[in-house]
């Protein structure tokens, strides 16, 4: 899905190739970066590799002609999607139309399925509210909206850590809104409020901008020291915080985030999404101009392909991309 407004769902395939020079040099760096070891990588013996099919195998209307702006999928393949049409629509890829449509008072910039029951989803709205809606309420069974949440700010993303008790808010402002999930109760509740600027300690980028994408990984706030949240926001920044305090570990740059792109026709809106590998190794990043931008978690010295000289800055990204001629177009984020 992007500025479009279709939903488009490739399959999946198992391939056995051909590793490429290219290929085989960024998976010893990474093996490297990840074990201690030494990689022993054959020229000659092919690769098993995750592809996706040539051709998209369903295509949906989503919110066209409006813009799509997020998609989350469930464990049994319910897809929603929000748009810049202000709904939210339920889609299964075993049928052509829609499910479901949840109207809102503003955009929805941002949908994801409860963690731990995923009958349950939350949304969030520029209206500044974020909502919890039951697909399948007792009683009546009819999908209806259980209760809200208000952050007095526009959201522009959302998250949720993966016991589902943390909520994570991003605001149009650039700052992040921490608050919690009661599921025995079904509401979000105020308790563990904490609101954290996502900004830079100087320069041009010390004002807060657009938070455009969010990834919680761990557990809820105070209990998991280790859980991490990467943002992304508007000043072509992702920044990857520890939850516990909300302490910077590092900043990531070379994409382009900056809030619109000319593709020959209009200037469009964008809304850039970075993700956490699942080894927890590597992030990865959608781009403006049309690449896609991979950095070490961990920065590393040296001279090597992902080397940095800063432990806490990565600035040496490896760019591939996703267009084979111009004009340009966004590439808008970034899955493992």
């Amino acid at each position: 899905g992007g500025a479009c407004g279709w939903l488009f769902v490739w399959g999946v395939e198992r391939q056995k190739v051909e590793r490429s020079e290219g290929s085989k040099t960024i998976l010893r760096s990474a093996i490297k970066h990840a074990s201690s070891d030494a990689a022993d990588i054959s020229d000659e013996a092919p690769c098993e590799s995750i592809v996706l099919s040539e051709e998209p195998r369903i295509v949906l209307p989503g919110h066209a002609p409006d813009e799509l702006l997020d998609l989350a999928i469930s464990n049994d393949n319910l897809m929603l999607t929000s748009g810049t049409d202000m709904y939210v629509r339920l889609w299964h890829p075993a049928s052509d139309t829609c499910l479901r449509e949840f109207l809102h008072p503003h955009i929805a910039t941002g949908v994801v399925f409860h963690p731990l029951n995923q009958q349950l989803f939350l949304t969030g709205c520029l209206d500044g509210k974020v909502r919890l809606y039951d697909l399948k309420p007792p009683g009546t069974g009819i999908p209806q909206m259980l209760s809200e949440f208000d952050t007095k700010g526009c959201v522009t993303a959302l998250a949720v850590s993966n016991d589902g008790v943390t909520v994570v808010a991003g605001l149009f402002e650039g700052k992040c809104m921490l608050f919690e999930f009661d599921l025995s109760q079904k509401k979000m509740v105020e308790k563990g409020l904490m609101i954290a600027s996502i900004k830079s300690s100087r320069g041009k980028n010390a004002k807060g901008h657009k938070i455009t994408g969010l990834q919680y990984t761990g557990g809820r706030k105070g209990h998991d020291l280790e859980a991490k949240l990467l943002v992304m926001t508007l000043d072509s920044r992702v920044r990857m915080y520890r939850v516990a305090d909300m302490t910077l570990t590092c900043k990531y740059k070379g994409h382009v985030n900056q809030g619109s792109i000319v593709d020959g026709r209009d200037i469009v809106s964008t809304q850039i999404r970075a993700s956490l590998s699942p080894c927890m190794n590597f992030v990865a990043s959608g781009s403006e101009d049309g690449n896609l931008y991979v950095w070490t978690r961990t920065p590393t010295r040296g001279t090597g392909l992902f080397a940095s000289s800063r432990k806490d800055r990565n600035t040496s990204a490896y760019k591939l991309s996703m267009l084979p001629t111009p004009p340009p177009s966004s590439a808008r984020g970034a899955v493992w």
